[in-house]
């Protein structure tokens, strides 16, 4: 599903409003299949809000019409997240000392039972 609206919303700071996006629903966290209520709640959302036009569709043409808008879209340098700012890979420093120390345990672990 598609958004797209002229009229300003909640977006980044100091940028205007994306002329499009895309929400991916379903049950689950990542889009699994669609539920009637979750259906109904986004069609009673667009009912409460006609600044904004919901267009099923593919992502195909979503990324058509991102692609035809490239000159107007933002170029950020720094976080880009709202909320939950460090998460997912956009503080890859942290998750290799993360990384680094999930291969400690392992090792200290072996020695642990080496020791035993």
């Amino acid at each position: 599903m598609e958004t797209s609206s002229s009229a300003p919303g909640p977006t980044c700071p100091n940028f205007d409003p994306e002329p499009v996006s895309m929400i991916l629903w379903g049950i689950d966290n990542h889009g699994g299949g669609p539920s009637r209520d979750e259906y109904r709640s986004i069609k009673e959302y667009a009912r409460q809000h006609p600044e904004y036009e919901f267009i099923d569709s593919t992502i195909d043409r979503f990324f058509d019409d991102v692609l035809a808008q490239m000159d107007r879209l933002p170029v950020v340098q720094s976080e880009i997240q709202d909320s939950f700012p460090g998460c997912y890979t956009s503080m890859s420093r942290v998750k290799r000392g993360h990384r680094e120390a999930e291969s400690l345990m392992v090792s200290a672990e072996r020695l642990a039972t080496l020791a035993w």
